[in-house]
């Protein structure tokens, strides 16, 4: 069978504006610590939601956190003052608890339910839906959409594909690309630029 062809500058997935991410991080805020962190890290970070709800609390460290990229490759992500303070908050540790941990020790999943089981995407999806009601978002909103709405802000506040690229962990600036859902304003044109010099 021949696969459909695929648009690479083409994605179906809405991404969030700046006020509408600030109104979900409210409405997350106001719902639960384990919210307000997921969401705060998806948003600040960018992380695919597999990479996020993967993390344990010897990933956590100081300005960063260590993930599990897709094939199993293991990379390093910056992570901001107070994301790092709801995922302390979240799991109860300062960073010295986890130093001491044995090596054979595997330390617990961040994200869990209230009983103790992992968090899943579907569990995420639902918490979604419901903050984006309550925030009065009428998109569509899954945690896609906040890693979309992380690479749209970071383009439009000046981050250079190539870093955003490697901070997603994209193999490919095309699949980046993608992601930008400013860029086919008139505003960005280069004509904009260019054509001021004809004047």
């Amino acid at each position: 069978m021949r696969r459909p062809p695929v648009d690479p500058d083409f994605t179906a997935t809405q991404a969030l504006t700046q006020r509408e991410a600030l109104r979900l991080l409210d409405a997350a805020t106001e719902h639960s610590l384990r919210a307000q962190t997921l969401v705060d890290l998806l948003l600040s970070t960018g992380l695919r939601i597999s990479e996020a709800l993967s993390i344990r609390e010897s990933d956590i460290s100081e300005g960063r956190l260590l993930i599990t990229r897709k094939g199993g490759k293991k990379s390093a992500v910056y992570l901001p003052e107070h994301t790092l303070r709801n995922l302390r908050e979240l799991t109860q540790t300062t960073g010295r608890e986890v130093e001491n941990l044995e090596n054979k020790r595997v330390s617990a999943l961040v994200f869990i339910t209230r009983t103790g089981k992992p968090w899943q995407r579907s569990n995420v999806d639902g918490l979604l839906r419901t903050l984006a009601l309550k925030a009065g978002i009428r998109k569509t909103v899954s945690a896609h959409v906040l890693r979309h709405t992380h690479a749209t802000l970071a383009l439009e506040m000046g981050v250079a594909l190539h870093h955003l690229q490697d901070s997603l962990g994209h193999k490919d600036p095309r699949t980046t690309r993608r992601y930008d859902h400013a860029r086919s304003r008139l505003e960005n044109s280069s004509a904009r630029t260019v054509g001021s010099i004809f004047e």
